[in-house]
């Protein structure tokens, strides 16, 4: 029976550092802390409009009111609020936005680069 407690007591001593709430490492095993935040602040970016390209995937439109549409592959649909971008107009072939008070028309698997104000077919 003491044999027995000594292995319990053994057990939960190794096991208790991993019950403790800050004894999980906070930085990830395949990269370190500094490359973590890198790819974090990457992450955060991706959404913003400082990406320098916006590329129009696929329309999928209905009626005026009944549509969606993938902008750098975020959906979009008639109730979506973004502040540095408003959707003008929406019909089967094409989306009308403007960008930062720049309005722009473009079809399905083109690409506006916001640098050039030009917009191109495909991402080339």
């Amino acid at each position: 029976m003491k044999k027995c407690a000594y292995i319990l007591c053994f057990w939960v001593c190794l096991a208790w550092p991993a019950w403790a709430e800050d004894a999980w490492p906070t930085a990830p095993l395949f990269y370190t802390q500094d490359e973590a935040q890198r790819v974090d602040a990457a992450l955060a970016q991706q959404g913003s409009l400082s990406n320098a390209i916006l590329h129009l995937d696929a329309i999928m439109y209905d009626t005026d009111q009944n549509w969606v549409f993938w902008l750098n592959g975020r959906r979009w649909t008639p109730d979506a609020v973004d502040d540095r971008l408003h959707v003008l107009a929406v019909n089967k072939d094409s989306v009308q936005l403007d960008v930062s008070g720049e309005q722009i028309t473009m079809r399905p698997h083109q690409t506006y680069w916001l640098d050039k104000k030009k917009v191109t077919e495909g991402t080339e």
